[in-house]
């Protein structure tokens, strides 16, 4: 193999800094915001479903009824 296949020192370390000054302090969304946003979602799917039962569920006869 020859030794231009291989990345320099400096290049390693240069990737190693640009990819440490581009890591965030903060995490964007913390755990326990996603379960909360996973419980809305599913509060959100279960409302969904009971208005669909209310206003009677699927559209097959409508559809059934325009063939």
């Amino acid at each position: 193999m020859l030794a231009d296949e291989f990345p320099s020192i400096s290049d390693i370390l240069r990737r190693d800094r640009v990819r440490q000054s581009c890591e965030m302090d903060d995490a964007v969304i913390d755990r326990a915001e996603v379960a909360a946003l996973l419980f809305n979602v599913s509060d959100i799917a279960r409302s969904v479903e009971r208005i669909e039962a209310l206003l009677g569920g699927d559209d097959e006869e409508e559809e059934a009824d325009e063939n």
